[in-house]
């Protein structure tokens, strides 16, 4: 892959697609030889029974065909290749004001998240527990955390 790191810091609205899911997005950089723009993607719903579920990942979108994107992709290794280790506090700065917008756009009275990988050590968990901050100090409370037999953990957030 010929990708470059070029963060675009310059934060969208919100914004609603074809499937009801609102979105916040911020290009990591680009792949000229993919003609492909590889975003950031912070999502928020649909919503299903008042709950909006919150994800978080990298995906690619056609520098021409902005409707032409990828799914999210949660992994570690997407992270690897896509953020270089001097600009992942930037990034994650980044995350959270995403979070904080796409909380604040929200209708819904519950918010649920989960972690993609098992067992996360307490430092890979530390970025959910921020996001937990801003949904708390945007008015949301903790209703349920725990995590499975398999290791996966999850958040349920009712409006306080």
């Amino acid at each position: 892959m010929a990708y470059v790191y070029d963060l675009d810091s310059e934060l969208p609205d919100v914004f609603v697609d074809n499937f009801g899911t609102s979105v916040v997005e911020f290009a990591l950089g680009y792949d000229l030889e993919q003609e492909d723009v590889i975003l950031f993607s912070v999502t928020l719903g649909p919503s299903i029974d008042g709950a909006s579920d919150l994800r978080f990942g990298i995906r690619r979108r056609h520098i021409e065909k902005e409707w032409k994107v990828t799914g999210l992709d949660f992994s570690r290794e997407g992270v690897l290749e896509c953020i270089p280790a001097y600009a992942r506090e930037e990034v994650r700065i980044l995350l959270l004001e995403c979070v904080a917008r796409l909380v604040q756009a929200c209708t819904d009275e519950k918010i649920t998240m989960e972690t993609y990988y098992r067992n996360l050590p307490p430092a890979a968990l530390a970025k959910y527990e921020m996001i937990t901050n801003v949904l708390i100090e945007n008015g949301f409370l903790i209703e349920t955390k725990f995590q499975d037999l398999e290791g996966i953990s999850y958040w349920l957030y009712t409006r306080g």
